[in-house]
């Protein structure tokens, strides 16, 4: 998928992400049904569409500064176990 169109999405869906973890869900994106990516700090929720092809959580703080940081057009994303693999370029 095209980098630059996933970075505008997490930028967006981070606003709504908490930098505490007290409880862990409200500090990651929600990757829903490989189409939507959710975030919520309990006060505020973003839904976003994004064609990822994920059905998994990943912490905000940890992906959205690989694919801020990445100078790749293209990236892909792979599960392994409890890890979301980013491939880019």
């Amino acid at each position: 998928m095209e980098r630059m169109a996933l970075l505008q999405t997490l930028k967006l869906c981070a606003q709504a992400t908490s930098t505490r973890e007290v409880i862990p869900v409200f500090s990651c994106f929600c990757f829903v049904g490989g189409s939507e990516i959710v975030a919520t700090n309990d006060v505020v929720l973003v839904q976003a569409k994004c064609r990822t092809g994920l059905e998994c959580g990943g912490r905000a703080a940890s992906l959205l500064p690989i694919i801020e940081n990445s100078r790749a057009r293209e990236v892909e994303f792979e599960v392994d176990g409890e890890s979301i693999l980013v491939k880019a370029g």
